[in-house]
């Protein structure tokens, strides 16, 4: 071959040679420089994973700091399918089925799949999480988070909701999710391909921030009264449905509310769905005469009538051709407003929203919020609905003066009462006082909030007058307190039912107490009773024997007349229960009329299983008997925590232990403070248990042991 040839070929290739390295230079230049920080993202991404760790969810106080909610710590396992053996899938997932409750081909699914992290079983006990544990098995790996529990059971359970690892719902659970939630941290794990773990890399954790824990407004203690109260009421009225609310009128802080039917949040699978709402504020009603407050507000406000105004009563009124009668059929004849309230005539009450004016009704019916919701801090209000005011007609006006036509959600109603009981001023109705942080120190303060002044002081002074009248001397009766100042006003609502009104009727009762200085007001609905259904009958003794207790409970001191005590005659009789068990129906209900009770059957079967009051229990007269059959569910148990009696004398012992459906139990010719108790304080035990107190003498004046507890700041719980 040539010399010339030779030569061109040796430079062809060695300008080819440069021509690749430069491009090769080029393009490292780019890869390193140009791209690298990108490039280095990418390769840390494919090697790294993130395990979550979630934060600890925030507790949930009653305001006197009683846990309502908590979070405890529960192990879960996830799977790094990399790391277990495509022949090893079928027989790890045959092993973990049945321990974890999860099918078997989905578990396999889960644990083939072309992913780096997998969960396999969220918030596991700590037996099923010993079992996972001790199988061993490649590829498994363990994480914790937080679990929930409700150390109260169905106590307050509408008001809280519920919470799983996945989602909030309901009650405040849902509604301030956010801040009791927290923020999740997050495990950072390198592996190659493979899942081996990469020389000279570390792991990197990102700690949880907590979430905050919630205070609320609510008492425990309360929300128990009004809840046992209620249970009672709804089972001896047999009854579809029952509501209790309890506002501080002077805040708008909600002290309970209670509903039944309700459900355990421990075990909320166990329910079906329409249980799990909050109808307090998402169900509407026909208000029927608790509403008679607010058309006599509207009235006196602006002077349509005096408490002192004279009227004619025949007990009808016909308005544009349509006849209203008084609900026991008769007239009051020559009468005054006064009287009319208190007696609670239809009417008067019909007559004196005519005088009022469409106008003027409906400006009171906007200024006492019942034309929108209340904002209460709930998910899932609603507001009630009325006629269209510029179609409404004196009829309209007529009937919704004494409660009909129009609808109310039972926040409503109460928030509305609760602004005559406090002088006048709308208040915001609220569950959540405060959110606190790890150290129990407060970090945002939820302030009571007047929405507005609705009526002066000096009308709503007269109203709780009236309404004091109609508990002394008219339909309310049955609501009185002995040494107690009540006011309060019945309600009887026919209901619509298959599109027709009557068959079918709402009791309820609004009232406050003292009242001429409210600290509660309390209202109390119970739908379909079965038998008696006049609110006065039905749902005003609830409401005596409901805030009886909370006066009692926050020491409200009792005022007497000469001549009455506290324990006359509001204080019931007691009885001994008879024993139903193993009787058959017929038997059972002969048994317990013959010893003066009224008894109700509960399932299909032949004889009786069990009863509520047992047998043996001394309890008021009329006391109704809850008899269940051998084929009857058995009904969920209700359980008390039982509080610390260190330092009570028997008399206040037995006082906190009634207030929360227990019994005490006391040596005969003990006298002193409460030294020791079984059951401990913090135990939880059912409902209608009897707590053993030991007393004795209190230490003397300036001993060791008065000493201590003064400096300490210790002592008797109050």
């Amino acid at each position: 071959m040539p010399l010339r040839t030779i030569r061109r070929r040796v430079l062809a290739f060695l300008f080819a040679a440069f021509g690749l390295f430069l491009a090769l230079a080029v393009r490292l230049f780019w890869i390193q420089l140009v791209e690298g920080e990108v490039l280095q993202a990418k390769a840390l991404a494919a090697r790294t994973f993130s395990v979550p760790v979630e934060a600890r969810r925030g507790d949930i106080l009653d305001r006197r700091g009683r846990p309502l909610a908590i979070s405890t710590d529960l192990e879960s396992v996830w799977a790094s399918p990399a790391e277990i053996p495509p022949d090893q899938v079928d027989a790890e997932a045959r092993a973990l089925a049945p321990i974890l409750g999860l099918d078997e081909k989905w578990l396999a699914g889960r644990l083939s799949a072309d992913e780096a992290f997998v969960w396999v079983k969220h918030a596991m006990d700590d037996a099923t999480a010993a079992k996972v544990r001790a199988l061993e098995l490649p590829g498994l790996h363990f994480t914790r988070e937080a679990g929930r529990v409700y150390p109260e059971g169905s106590l307050a359970a509408n008001v809280l909701g519920f919470s799983t690892v996945f989602h909030s719902f309901y009650g405040v659970e849902q509604y301030y999710d956010a801040k009791l939630s927290g923020e999740d941290g997050k495990i950072r794990v390198q592996r190659d391909a493979l899942q081996r773990d990469i020389p000279q890399t570390e792991d990197t954790f990102v700690p949880p921030k907590d979430g905050l824990t919630l205070r609320l407004t609510l008492d425990a203690t309360i929300q128990y009264i009004c809840e046992r109260e209620l249970e009672k009421a709804v089972l001896g009225a047999q009854a579809k449905a029952g509501y209790a609310v309890a506002l501080d009128p002077k805040t708008g802080g909600i002290l309970c509310l209670a509903q039944r039917p309700t459900f355990d949040p421990n075990d909320y699978a166990q329910y079906p769905e329409d249980a799990y709402r909050n109808r307090v504020i998402s169900d509407t009603l026909s208000p029927g005469s608790t509403f008679k407050p607010i058309t006599a507000a509207a009235a006196l406000a602006t002077g349509a009538v005096t408490p002192e105004t004279a009227f004619y009563d025949s007990g009808a009124y016909t308005v544009l051709g349509k006849t209203i009668h008084n609900w026991n059929g008769r007239g009051l004849g020559a009468t005054t407003f006064a009287e009319g309230f208190w007696q609670s005539a239809n009417t008067i009450f019909a007559r004196t929203a005519v005088m009022t004016g469409k106008a003027a009704f409906y400006d009171y019916l906007r200024a006492f919020g019942l034309t929108e919701p209340t904002g209460v801090d709930l998910p899932g209000e609603v507001s009630g609905i009325r006629p269209e005011e510029a179609r409404a007609t004196d009829l309209d006006l007529a009937v919704m003066g004494f409660g009909q036509t129009l609808t109310v959600t039972p926040i409503q109603l109460v928030t509305a009462i609760a602004a005559i009981a406090n002088g006048g001023e709308l208040m915001w109705p609220h569950v959540a006082d405060a959110f606190l942080d790890e150290g129990g120190r407060v970090v945002e303060k939820i302030e009571p909030r007047a929405v507005r002044r609705v009526i002066p002081e000096a009308t709503a002074a007269e109203i709780r007058t009236l309404m004091q009248k109609v508990v002394d001397e008219g339909t309310g009766r049955e609501a009185r307190i002995p040494c107690y100042s009540i006011g309060g006003k019945t309600g009887t609502t026919q209901k619509v039912v298959g599109g027709r009104v009557g068959g079918a009727y709402i009791a309820s009762f609004v009232g406050f107490a003292p009242a001429d200085d409210p600290k509660v007001v309390l209202y109390v609905a119970i739908d379909e009773p079965k038998g008696l259904y006049y609110g006065g009958q039905v749902a005003a003794p609830v409401f005596e024997a409901a805030m009886r207790d909370i006066l009692r409970y926050l020491d409200v001191p009792p005022h007497c007349a000469p001549g009455e005590t506290a324990g006359a005659p509001g204080e019931p009789q007691l009885t001994v229960v008879p024993s139903l068990v193993n009787l058959g129906v017929a038997d059972a209900l002969g048994e317990a009329r013959k010893a003066g009770f009224t008894a109700v059957v509960k399932g299909s079967g032949s004889r009786i299983a069990r009863q509520t009051p047992p047998g043996g229990a001394e309890v008021p007269v009329g006391t109704t008997i809850v008899a269940y059959t051998d084929e009857s569910p058995e009904p969920p148990a209700q359980t008390v925590t039982v509080p610390d009696l260190g330092g009570q004398t028997i008399r206040e012992a037995a006082r906190i232990l009634g207030l929360l459906g227990l019994r005490l139990e006391v040596a005969p010719g003990a006298t002193g403070v409460a030294v020791a108790q079984d059951p401990p304080p913090g135990a939880r035990v059912p409902a209608g248990a009897s707590v053993e107190v030991e007393f004795a003498p209190p230490p003397p004046p300036g001993s060791e042991a008065t000493r201590g507890a003064s400096e300490d700041g210790a002592g008797p719980p109050r």
